[in-house]
Protein backbone atom coordinates (compact mmCIF):
# COMPACT_ATOMS: atom_id res chain seq x y z
CA UNK A 1 0.00 0.00 0.00
CA UNK A 2 3.02 2.13 0.10
CA UNK A 3 2.00 3.96 -2.86
CA UNK A 4 -1.23 4.93 -2.11
CA UNK A 5 -1.18 7.88 0.79
CA UNK A 6 -4.99 7.93 1.24
CA UNK A 7 -4.33 3.91 2.27
CA UNK A 8 -0.98 4.21 4.74
CA UNK A 9 -2.75 7.37 6.39
CA UNK A 10 -6.18 4.92 6.59
CA UNK A 11 -4.41 1.74 7.95
CA UNK A 12 -2.37 3.96 10.41
CA UNK A 13 -5.26 6.64 11.55
CA UNK A 14 -7.31 3.82 11.96
CA UNK A 15 -5.07 1.38 13.64
CA UNK A 16 -4.41 4.07 16.03
CA UNK A 17 -8.21 4.02 17.08
CA UNK A 18 -8.38 7.34 15.36
CA UNK A 19 -11.33 6.80 13.09
CA UNK A 20 -13.79 5.35 15.26
CA UNK A 21 -16.02 8.17 15.24
CA UNK A 22 -18.72 10.20 12.97
CA UNK A 23 -16.62 13.40 10.81
CA UNK A 24 -17.62 15.80 8.94
CA UNK A 25 -14.70 16.49 6.94
CA UNK A 26 -14.90 14.59 3.34
CA UNK A 27 -11.10 13.81 4.04
CA UNK A 28 -11.55 12.34 6.96
CA UNK A 29 -14.47 10.25 5.73
CA UNK A 30 -12.59 9.08 2.57
CA UNK A 31 -9.67 7.64 5.48
CA UNK A 32 -12.80 5.98 7.72
CA UNK A 33 -14.03 4.13 4.50
CA UNK A 34 -10.99 3.09 3.08
CA UNK A 35 -10.16 1.87 6.48
CA UNK A 36 -13.38 -0.17 7.19
CA UNK A 37 -12.36 -1.62 3.43
CA UNK A 38 -8.66 -2.69 4.48
CA UNK A 39 -9.72 -3.74 8.28
CA UNK A 40 -12.31 -6.21 6.66
CA UNK A 41 -9.59 -7.33 4.21
CA UNK A 42 -6.54 -7.58 6.63
CA UNK A 43 -8.86 -8.86 9.37
CA UNK A 44 -7.05 -5.77 11.38
CA UNK A 45 -7.92 -4.62 14.75
CA UNK A 46 -7.34 -1.18 16.25
CA UNK A 47 -6.22 -0.13 19.50
CA UNK A 48 -8.37 1.89 21.69
CA UNK A 49 -7.83 6.22 21.18
CA UNK A 50 -7.66 6.14 24.79
CA UNK A 51 -4.01 4.65 24.59
CA UNK A 52 -2.98 7.89 22.86
CA UNK A 53 -1.41 11.25 25.15
CA UNK A 54 -2.36 14.68 24.24
CA UNK A 55 -2.59 16.44 27.34
CA UNK A 56 0.50 18.89 27.98
CA UNK A 57 1.69 18.04 24.36
CA UNK A 58 1.68 20.89 21.86
CA UNK A 59 -0.08 20.88 18.77
CA UNK A 60 2.80 20.03 16.27
CA UNK A 61 3.69 16.57 18.49
CA UNK A 62 -0.06 15.01 18.22
CA UNK A 63 0.14 11.89 18.15
CA UNK A 64 -2.51 12.20 14.42
CA UNK A 65 0.23 14.70 13.14
CA UNK A 66 2.84 12.43 13.86
CA UNK A 67 1.38 9.66 12.40
CA UNK A 68 0.50 11.98 9.05
CA UNK A 69 4.18 12.73 9.00
CA UNK A 70 5.17 9.16 9.53
CA UNK A 71 2.64 8.05 6.31
CA UNK A 72 3.82 10.59 4.20
CA UNK A 73 7.87 9.29 5.11
CA UNK A 74 6.48 5.82 4.33
CA UNK A 75 4.81 6.91 0.98
CA UNK A 76 7.57 9.16 -0.43
CA UNK A 77 9.96 6.86 1.17
CA UNK A 78 10.49 3.34 -1.22
CA UNK A 79 13.93 2.64 -0.11
CA UNK A 80 13.57 4.05 3.87
CA UNK A 81 15.65 1.09 5.38
CA UNK A 82 18.13 0.98 3.14
CA UNK A 83 18.53 4.79 2.60
CA UNK A 84 18.91 5.30 6.40
CA UNK A 85 21.20 2.08 6.53
CA UNK A 86 23.78 3.70 4.26
CA UNK A 87 23.46 7.25 5.67
CA UNK A 88 27.02 8.70 6.05
CA UNK A 89 26.31 12.15 8.33
CA UNK A 90 22.91 13.41 10.47
CA UNK A 91 22.29 15.96 7.51
CA UNK A 92 21.79 12.71 5.33
CA UNK A 93 19.26 10.99 7.88
CA UNK A 94 17.61 14.34 8.60
CA UNK A 95 16.85 14.96 4.84
CA UNK A 96 15.43 11.74 4.87
CA UNK A 97 12.89 12.23 7.01
CA UNK A 98 12.04 15.96 6.36
CA UNK A 99 9.10 15.37 4.47
CA UNK A 100 5.71 17.42 4.33
CA UNK A 101 2.49 15.25 5.66
CA UNK A 102 -0.77 15.35 2.70
CA UNK A 103 -2.23 18.10 2.45
CA UNK A 104 -4.81 17.60 4.70
CA UNK A 105 -2.61 17.85 7.80
CA UNK A 106 -0.96 21.14 6.89
CA UNK A 107 -3.87 22.93 8.25
CA UNK A 108 -4.92 20.39 10.58
CA UNK A 109 -3.78 18.46 13.50
CA UNK A 110 -6.69 16.04 14.69
CA UNK A 111 -9.29 14.90 12.23
CA UNK A 112 -12.42 17.61 11.92
CA UNK A 113 -10.44 20.36 13.39
CA UNK A 114 -9.48 23.02 11.34
CA UNK A 115 -6.59 24.47 13.28
CA UNK A 116 -5.20 28.51 12.39
CA UNK A 117 -1.42 26.92 12.77
CA UNK A 118 0.17 25.07 9.98
CA UNK A 119 1.76 21.82 9.96
CA UNK A 120 4.67 21.10 8.25
CA UNK A 121 7.48 18.38 8.47
CA UNK A 122 9.02 16.36 10.99
CA UNK A 123 11.15 18.94 12.45
CA UNK A 124 15.38 18.45 13.27
CA UNK A 125 15.25 18.34 16.58
CA UNK A 126 12.35 15.58 16.54
CA UNK A 127 14.12 13.65 13.90
CA UNK A 128 17.61 13.91 16.15
CA UNK A 129 15.70 11.98 19.03
CA UNK A 130 14.69 9.85 16.32
CA UNK A 131 17.75 9.06 15.07
CA UNK A 132 19.30 8.44 18.90
CA UNK A 133 16.44 6.19 20.07
CA UNK A 134 15.12 4.17 16.52
CA UNK A 135 17.51 4.52 14.01
CA UNK A 136 21.26 4.70 15.36
CA UNK A 137 20.13 1.52 17.26
CA UNK A 138 18.71 -0.16 14.49
CA UNK A 139 21.32 0.66 12.58
CA UNK A 140 23.63 -0.92 15.08
CA UNK A 141 21.89 -4.32 15.32
CA UNK A 142 21.79 -4.40 11.67
CA UNK A 143 25.48 -3.79 11.63
CA UNK A 144 26.48 -6.56 13.90
CA UNK A 145 23.72 -9.14 12.45
CA UNK A 146 24.98 -8.71 9.50
CA UNK A 147 28.60 -8.96 10.01
CA UNK A 148 29.07 -5.28 8.69
CA UNK A 149 30.95 -3.72 11.53
CA UNK A 150 31.83 -0.41 9.24
CA UNK A 151 28.23 -0.20 9.78
CA UNK A 152 27.68 -0.45 13.85
CA UNK A 153 30.54 1.64 14.14
CA UNK A 154 29.18 4.22 12.32
CA UNK A 155 26.26 3.77 14.50
CA UNK A 156 28.01 4.98 17.43
CA UNK A 157 30.23 7.70 15.66
CA UNK A 158 26.67 9.45 15.07
CA UNK A 159 26.03 9.60 18.36
CA UNK A 160 29.33 11.13 19.01
CA UNK A 161 27.92 14.29 16.72
CA UNK A 162 24.22 14.19 18.53
CA UNK A 163 23.44 16.69 20.86
CA UNK A 164 23.08 14.60 24.23
CA UNK A 165 18.97 14.29 25.12
CA UNK A 166 17.62 16.37 27.56
CA UNK A 167 15.31 15.09 30.00
CA UNK A 168 14.70 14.74 33.57
CA UNK A 169 16.65 11.97 33.88
CA UNK A 170 20.00 13.43 32.24
CA UNK A 171 19.50 16.74 34.29
CA UNK A 172 19.48 14.92 37.66
CA UNK A 173 22.68 13.26 36.50
CA UNK A 174 23.72 16.83 35.66
CA UNK A 175 22.31 18.05 39.13
CA UNK A 176 25.37 15.70 40.89
CA UNK A 177 27.84 16.73 38.82
CA UNK A 178 28.14 14.06 35.53
CA UNK A 179 27.14 15.96 32.13
CA UNK A 180 26.81 14.21 29.02
CA UNK A 181 28.88 15.65 26.66
CA UNK A 182 26.62 14.22 23.38
CA UNK A 183 24.08 11.59 22.52
CA UNK A 184 26.45 8.51 23.01
CA UNK A 185 27.16 10.03 26.61
CA UNK A 186 23.71 10.08 27.58
CA UNK A 187 22.67 6.89 26.53
CA UNK A 188 24.78 5.57 28.62
CA UNK A 189 23.83 7.83 31.40
CA UNK A 190 19.92 6.30 31.00
CA UNK A 191 21.30 2.74 30.77
CA UNK A 192 23.01 2.92 33.71
CA UNK A 193 19.99 4.53 35.69
CA UNK A 194 17.79 1.57 34.28
CA UNK A 195 20.51 -1.26 35.03
CA UNK A 196 21.52 0.10 37.86
CA UNK A 197 19.73 2.65 40.18
CA UNK A 198 16.27 1.65 38.88
CA UNK A 199 17.53 -1.53 40.68
CA UNK A 200 19.28 -0.48 43.66
CA UNK A 201 22.64 -2.46 42.62
CA UNK A 202 24.56 0.77 43.78
CA UNK A 203 27.31 -1.28 45.26
CA UNK A 204 27.72 -2.57 41.75
CA UNK A 205 28.21 0.93 40.40
CA UNK A 206 31.29 3.08 40.07
CA UNK A 207 29.34 6.07 39.91
CA UNK A 208 27.46 4.69 43.03
CA UNK A 209 31.32 3.74 44.79
CA UNK A 210 32.34 7.38 44.35
CA UNK A 211 29.10 9.12 45.78
CA UNK A 212 28.96 6.34 48.78
CA UNK A 213 32.69 7.20 49.99
CA UNK A 214 32.31 10.92 49.16
CA UNK A 215 29.22 11.10 51.89
CA UNK A 216 31.33 8.34 54.15
CA UNK A 217 34.22 10.84 53.71
CA UNK A 218 31.96 14.13 54.37
CA UNK A 219 30.13 12.16 57.77
CA UNK A 220 33.88 11.41 59.39
CA UNK A 221 34.83 14.77 58.64
CA UNK A 222 31.43 16.13 60.56
CA UNK A 223 31.97 13.92 62.99
CA UNK A 224 35.77 14.70 63.65
CA UNK A 225 35.38 18.72 64.49
CA UNK A 226 31.96 17.32 66.62
CA UNK A 227 29.51 18.73 63.68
Amino acid sequence: HRANILQIEALLLGQAGFLEEIFKDEYIIKLQKEYQYLKHKLNLTPIAKAEWKFMRIRPPQFPTIRLAQLAAVIHKKEYLFREAMEANTVDDIIKLFSVKPSEYWLSHFRPDKLSPRKAGAIGKSTIEILMINAVNPTMFIYGRNTGKEEIAEKALELLHVLKPESNNIIKKWGAIGINAADAYESQALLQLRKEYCDLRRCVSCGVGHELMNAKEYFLQKRSKFGQ
